[in-house]
C-alpha cells in the first residue's frame, strides 16, 4: 500500500499549527485572520465555479446560498441574544416552582425528612403547618 506522503505532511503541519501556534495567538488575531481566510475562500470558489454559477437558473442561485444565510441567521441571533442578556441583565432563565408540602417533621422516614427539610432550605417549597403535631410558626421561630 503506498503512503501519500504530502498528505500526511499537511496533517503533521495542521496538528503542529493548532497546538502550538494558535494557543498563542489573541483572539483578535485569530478572527482577523479567520475572516481573511473565509473572504479568500469564497473569492477562489466563485472565480474556480464561474461558469457553473453563470448558467444556473435563479432558483438553483437561491439554493447555493442557503447554508450561508442560515449561519448569518444564527449568528445574528447568537448576537441579538448576548446583547439583550447584557443589556437588561437577566438571562432569560424560568423561575424554579414553588409547592405546597408537608412538614418535614411529619415524614415517615428519615430519609424523606432530609428530602424535606433540604427542599425548605432552598426556598423551593413552602411547608404547611401541621394541625396534628400543634407545630406553630412561633415554635420554629424560637428553635424549639
Amino acid at each position: 500500500m503506498e503512503i501519500f506522503l504530502p498528505s500526511l505532511l499537511v496533517i503533521l503541519l495542521a496538528y503542529l499549527v493548532s497546538t502550538m501556534l494558535i494557543p498563542k495567538l489573541s483572539p483578535i488575531i485569530l478572527m482577523v485572520s479567520m475572516i481573511a481566510l473565509i473572504g479568500f475562500s469564497v473569492y477562489n470558489h466563485y472565480t474556480m465555479f464561474s461558469n457553473e454559477y453563470r448558467v444556473m437558473t435563479w432558483l438553483d442561485m437561491v439554493t447555493s446560498f442557503a447554508p450561508s444565510f442560515m449561519v448569518v441567521l444564527v449568528i445574528i441571533l447568537m448576537l441579538g441574544y448576548l446583547i439583550y442578556s447584557f443589556t437588561t441583565g437577566t438571562l432569560g432563565a424560568l423561575p424554579m416552582p414553588s409547592t405546597n408540602i408537608p412538614p418535614p417533621d411529619t415524614a415517615t422516614n428519615t430519609v424523606t425528612e432530609a428530602i424535606g427539610n433540604g427542599l425548605v432550605n432552598m426556598g423551593a417549597a413552602n411547608v404547611r403547618t401541621n394541625p396534628r403535631n400543634n407545630i406553630s410558626q412561633t415554635a420554629l421561630s424560637q428553635g424549639v
